[in-house]
């Protein structure tokens, strides 16, 4: 189990955020009780646009902390 996470650390943040995208869209789609290959496919597709846009945007660099000392 552990090295299942240590593989997954990189990719960590757009999994949850593929899942944070689909959840609501899966809320939505299974109100009739039912789902259906079209709605399946729209949780997929919001699965992997939250996770694709987070993965391939790159995390923002840090501000140089030598600015600050006199503050």
């Amino acid at each position: 189990m552990n090295s299942v996470l240590k593989f997954l650390a990189p990719y960590r943040k757009a999994i949850l955020s593929g899942v944070l995208m689909a959840a609501p869209v899966a809320w939505q789609v299974m109100g009739d009780g039912h789902l259906s290959h079209a709605e399946a496919g729209l949780v997929i597709g919001a699965f992997l646009t939250g996770a694709g846009v987070v993965y391939k945007v790159p995390n923002a660099k840090l501000p140089d902390a030598k600015h600050m000392a006199g503050s």
